[in-house]
């Protein structure tokens, strides 16, 4: 009889995620095609029942537990703040371009939370075995990793710092460069707690492999992205590989050469993060120190002090200045006019931030980096 209701349970919930997933990706994917208005506000109704869907079906599942259940109240916080900052945008500029980035937006959240309801029917053991089978097959990742490379070289050939033919490869690039961190750190943890006969011997020698496989990876991904000019990935990865380095540190159990070498890893990534930030404290109080030939030189002086380049750092004051009419719960009525702040350059994406925090405030603003940094802890 208990047989008898879980399979039924299971039945109606395949039935209930399966079948809105199929019909809401569907209908998504056709209105997104269509030109007429009504269809796109369908679909921003659609991307909110999808994610309510979502919601439910993690609930139902049993998914909404523990850390699972505050990443997602993070991504809904987000999606929430996203949504609406992209609404005001749109519904408060003198010209209806701008709402296609909201229907854009909406698009993609619904994508999203079809999706996910058919993902989550997959039990947890079967996601398990999936994840372990990619992480030890040390072949498949270094043919996602190879294929990644070659993409980059065709950027750096045809392409240029905007990728090529409207695609960034090197999107996908900072993501795998996560799952070869995690696949080299879940190693070293076994060998570490195993304490097997090599790894006590020769600590070094034994994780080298590891740390070669996935150090060519950034070294080929580094160099062909500073020939294309484009240093911002290289901020994002040098971090995660910090982070991954202070997560691999500290003190175990070890009775080897090896506890002694994990031991020192914390101390000299504290030391490294306080030298990077007393050295770019440094380079804003004197700027001349960057020598002429460095990379992109013109483009840190900018960020490091506008005020010096008020023609090329002109955007960087802007949004200080549109920050600052905003105070603290914004310089205008919601959902009104957008007024001055819509002449900001690149202010649907670069700048969206000074947008938010002019149109709804240093709250939101707050708000905003509280859950980005909530969520950047719970991963």
């Amino acid at each position: 009889r208990k047989w008898h209701t879980y399979n039924a349970m299971w039945t109606l919930q395949t039935i209930a995620g399966l079948v809105p997933a199929a019909l809401g990706i569907w209908v998504t994917l056709l209105l997104s095609q269509g030109a007429g208005r009504p269809d796109q506000s369908l679909m921003v109704a659609g991307a909110w029942v999808a994610w309510l869907w979502a919601t439910f079906m993690m609930v139902w599942t049993g998914r909404m537990q523990g850390y699972a259940a505050w990443i997602w109240l993070c991504l809904t916080a987000l999606a929430t703040l996203g949504t609406t900052t992209l609404f005001q945008l749109g519904a408060g500029a003198e010209n209806t371009r701008w709402l296609g980035f909201y229907y854009k937006h909406a698009a993609i959240l619904a994508l999203f939370g079809w999706s996910l309801c058919a993902l989550v029917l997959v039990p947890d053991p079967t996601w398990r075995r999936v994840w372990l089978n990619i992480f030890n097959r040390e072949g498949l990742i270094g043919l996602i990793a190879i294929l990644l490379i070659g993409a980059m070289g065709l950027q750096f050939l045809l392409g240029s710092e905007e990728g090529i033919a409207g695609i960034q490869p090197v999107e996908l690039v900072k993501t795998i460069f996560v799952i070869l961190l995690g696949y080299v750190g879940m190693h070293i943890n076994e060998a570490r707690q195993r304490e097997v006969r090599a790894f006590r011997e020769a600590p070094l020698a034994f994780m080298a492999p590891y740390f070669r496989f996935a150090g060519l990876f950034f070294l080929f991904i580094a160099s062909i992205v500073v020939g294309v000019r484009d240093f911002s990935p290289m901020v994002i990865m040098t971090v995660v590989l910090i982070a991954w380095m202070w997560r691999i540190g500290g003190k175990q159990a070890q009775f080897s050469r090896a506890g002694r070498f994990f031991m020192v890893i914390r101390p000299l990534v504290l030391l490294g993060v306080v030298g990077i930030v007393a050295l770019m404290y440094y380079v804003y109080q004197n700027p001349e120190f960057v020598p002429d030939g460095f990379p992109q030189k013109d483009r840190i002086l900018v960020w490091a002090q506008p005020q010096l380049h008020p023609h090329s750092g002109s955007q960087v004051l802007g949004s200080m200045d549109f920050v600052g009419q905003g105070g603290w719960f914004g310089a205008r009525a919601w959902y009104g006019a957008n007024g001055p702040v819509m002449t900001l350059p690149a202010v649907q994406d670069d700048f969206i931030t000074a947008f938010l925090i002019n149109r709804f405030g240093g709250v939101s603003g707050l708000l905003m980096l509280f859950v980005q940094l909530f969520y950047v802890l719970l991963l």
